[in-house]
């Protein structure tokens, strides 16, 4: 857990920044990311940018998904419980 973040809902609200900052930096997304977005239909990303922000978020958590689970990650809220259940591991 990073310095100064506490455990948590606290920990959960950073690793949700952390989440939307890779996917805007990746998209070049300006305006607010909601956890209902669809990545592909609502983000316009295809399943490169969906590895490559998968990459990012790995090395950003120390963590690491098989194929199939980046299969299942749909929407941004799939995504940020995939990490949280990653890293509650």
């Amino acid at each position: 857990m990073p310095p100064g973040v506490q455990s948590g809902g606290t920990y959960l609200a950073f690793m949700k920044d952390k989440v939307y900052t890779i996917l805007k930096a990746e998209l070049d997304f300006n305006s607010e990311i909601k956890t209902g977005y669809c990545l592909y239909e609502d983000l316009g990303m295809d399943s490169i940018s969906v590895i490559d922000v998968m990459v990012k978020i790995e090395n950003e958590f120390d963590i690491s998904f098989a194929d199939d689970e980046v299969k299942e990650i749909k929407m941004v809220n799939h995504l940020v419980e995939a990490v949280s259940k990653k890293l509650e591991n």
